[in-house]
C-alpha cells in the first residue's frame, strides 16, 4: 500500500515512524524549529506521559534524526534528513499519503 510513496520518504517512514508519538514529535520540531525542548516540555506540549516521550526521544536520537544537548532536544543538524522530516510532514497534508503512513504506523503496533 505505501508504494505509492516515493522510495526515499517511504525508507524514512519505515526507519523512523515507529510510533504515533516519534510521528507527533517530528511534527512537531518542524512546525518549531527554532528551539531545543526538554522531556518534560514535549511532554506537556504534545499530552503525553513522560515516560513514552523519553523513550520515543531516545529511538530518535540514535537514529540520528533528533540530536540532544544535555537535557534538551533538538532536530538534527543534517540538512538531508531535515529535509526528509519536511517531507514527511508535508505528505500528512495529502489525504492519501497521510493514510498510506498512517496504515504503515498501524502495522508496526
Amino acid at each position: 500500500m505505501i508504494e505509492n510513496l516515493d522510495a526515499d520518504l517511504k525508507n524514512f517512514i519505515d526507519e523512523h515512524i515507529t510510533s504515533f508519538l516519534a510521528w507527533d514529535i517530528l511534527v512537531f520540531f518542524q512546525k518549531n524549529e527554532s528551539g531545543s525542548n526538554g522531556v518534560g516540555e514535549l511532554s506537556r506540549k504534545l499530552g503525553r506521559r513522560l515516560e513514552d516521550v523519553e523513550i520515543a526521544l531516545s529511538e530518535l536520537v540514535k537514529s540520528s534524526v533528533l540530536e540532544k544537548k544535555k537535557t534538551f532536544y533538538e532536530c538534527t543538524k543534517c540538512d538531508e534528513t531535515r529535509k526528509m522530516i519536511d517531507r514527511f510532514v508535508r505528505a500528512l497534508d495529502d489525504r492519501e499519503k497521510r493514510l498510506l503512513i498512517l496504515s504503515e504506523v498501524l502495522k508496526k503496533r
